[in-house]
């Protein structure tokens, strides 16, 4: 229908006005002159914000404008999100349709398709309803709360949504909105690269470390039993054994004095007391390496336990021994001495306490 607007109407005989217009007519109006979207400013018309803590969203302020038709929102608006599936996703749209029917402007939640790869629901613009796309909600499967990180705005792509810039043009924030996107996209993904080879670089450092700990622990104790092999080698009843097949040789042999036999009889005595008393002051002892203790890189045990009184092995981290504390440790790479309980930081020095477990072998 042709239609001229806007002209002063004319009352017939009977007060009927000849150019007569209702809101449609004032809607396709400024339709022509302003164009669809959200209002720039401020920054926040219409944001929605994740509530963080349950499945819903939160929509700021605003104004829009669509077909001509204004929709302005004093408060916050609550929008409910639906509960998320067991195994698959989907993406929600939070959307402002104009509802020619209910001949309104208000917020729907058009739940998108569960599915392995979901993809937003299409927007419906026809002669019954035109919808402004603000926001995407990607709703995982198992999600119990709705995140920010869960949230895509959209209100600057003007094929969903745009802003409303001025009157009869209006900015395409299209090509901005999906650089921001791809930059988004990008920026996520390499941070994820990175923390993913960061946490496999520790651990297989971590794995060095304690395969290191491992073989270096098992090398002292070794030593330990090689050392305490020699000693029974030369003290243990072992050889007080071969002493007494020693002497009953020389009794056949008849090459011997009694004297000498009583003298291994008593050598075979003090052996055995000897290994007896070894065996009795071998002592475990939990002890605090403390970095405050360190003089440079040395660390000396020798005002508790002297070397002229002790020989020290260390076994084992303490009972109560952290993971810091065990990095620490292993980076200090500790090395003992031969003529004096002082331990050395071949590595980098401790600079946080530790706990360790050392074995005493009294002299």
């Amino acid at each position: 229908m042709l239609k001229s607007c806007f002209f002063n109407s004319v009352l017939d005989q009977e007060g009927v006005p000849d150019r007569p217009f209702n809101a449609d007519d004032f809607a396709k109006y400024f339709g022509t002159l302003i164009k669809n979207g959200v209002f720039p400013n401020p920054s926040t018309n219409f944001q929605c914000i994740a509530d963080q803590e349950t499945m819903a969203v939160k929509m700021e302020a605003g104004i829009a404008w669509i077909d001509g038709h204004l929709r302005y929102d004093d408060n916050v608006h609550i929008l409910e999100i639906d509960t998320a599936d067991s195994v698959l996703d989907r993406i929600d749209r939070i959307v402002l349709r104009k509802d020619v029917l209910d001949r309104d402007i208000h917020w729907v939640v058009k739940k998108g398709e569960m599915s392995g790869k979901p993809v937003a629901p299409t927007l419906q613009r026809d002669e019954n309803a035109w919808e402004l796309g603000i926001a995407d909600v990607k709703v995982a499967h198992g999600t119990v709360s709705i995140s920010q990180s869960m949230v895509t705005d959209t209100r600057l792509n003007t094929e969903l949504c745009g802003l409303v810039t001025g009157v009869v043009t209006q900015i395409d924030t299209t090509t901005l909105f999906n650089q921001l996107e791809q930059w988004k996209k990008e920026y996520i993904e390499k941070t994820n690269t990175w923390t993913t080879e960061q946490e496999q670089a520790f651990l297989n450092w971590k794995q060095l470390f304690e395969t290191a700990a491992t073989d270096w622990r098992a090398g002292e104790e070794q030593k330990f039993d090689e050392w305490l092999q020699s000693i029974k080698g030369k003290l243990s009843g072992d050889v007080a054994g071969n002493l007494q097949n020693q002497i009953e040789e020389l009794k056949e042999k008849d090459v011997t004095t009694d004297g000498e036999i009583e003298k291994i009889k008593s050598d075979i005595t003090t052996v055995s007391n000897r290994v007896t008393k070894i065996e009795e002051s071998r002592t475990q002892v939990e002890l605090t390496i403390e970095r405050a203790k360190w003089i440079g890189n040395k660390y000396s045990l020798e005002d508790i336990y002297p070397f002229s009184q002790y020989d020290i092995y260390i076994l084992d981290y303490g009972a109560n021994v952290t993971e810091e504390q065990m990095f620490a440790w292993g980076d200090a790479m500790i090395k003992g001495s031969m003529t004096e309980n002082v331990l050395t930081a071949v590595g980098v020095k401790p600079t946080i306490d530790v706990h360790i477990v050392i074995e005493l072998v009294k002299k």
